[in-house]
């Protein structure tokens, strides 16, 4: 900036310098005809470093404008970085939030996935009285031979049958653990 200002007052200095050796007249070398076309040169010359000088004085604004805004903006460069660093914590602690939530999910579909068949294997040898499923079909005599995702497989006094969960009353959908009516019955508004 002070490189600027020097050049912009020496460039001023040196316009002045010539402007005033424009206005000064030897009037032993001058003629009458002569005199008008030299101040006609003079004033076109004037006219142009006043012109250039106009300029010059624009461009010295914009330039202090543009000085003011960088100083403004290197003025907030510490709150930006500061304000920047605390975000990129942020950013950091959601992160890690996150890979804790996948390493528990993780975990949970494991520990489901060993209970899924433990606890269909603790079924086996249950005994009922009676099941009669939703198309009204009836067992006696029922022992649980085996609990599938989809099936029950059962001896009743008539044989063996197997058995889509979905057809089993929900009672004994919901004690054989059968996910989807578990969650249905979940999503399900309270009457």
């Amino acid at each position: 900036m002070r490189n600027l200002r020097f050049g912009i007052h020496a460039l001023a200095f040196a316009s002045l310098v010539i402007l005033s050796g424009c206005f000064e007249k030897d009037p032993a070398t001058e003629d009458e005809g002569g005199d008008a076309e030299v101040s006609q040169e003079e004033k076109a010359e004037g006219n142009s470093v006043r012109g250039r000088l106009t300029a010059l004085r624009a461009e010295k604004k914009n330039l202090e404008a543009q000085l003011k805004g960088l100083k403004k903006a290197a003025d907030d460069k510490p709150a930006l970085v500061a304000k920047e660093l605390e975000l990129s914590t942020q950013l950091e602690e959601v992160r890690s939030y996150i890979s804790s939530l996948d390493s528990l999910e993780s975990a949970l579909d494991a520990g489901l996935e060993a209970w899924r068949p433990a606890t269909r294997n603790s079924f086996k040898g249950v005994t009922l009285p009676e099941v009669t499923t939703t198309d009204g079909t009836s067992y006696t005599s029922v022992t649980i031979k085996e609990v599938t995702d989809e099936n029950l497989v059962i001896l009743h006094a008539g044989g063996e049958v197997t058995v889509p969960i979905l057809q089993l009353p929900v009672g004994l959908r919901r004690n054989l653990i059968h996910e989807d009516t578990v969650l249905a019955e979940q999503a399900a508004p309270a009457n």
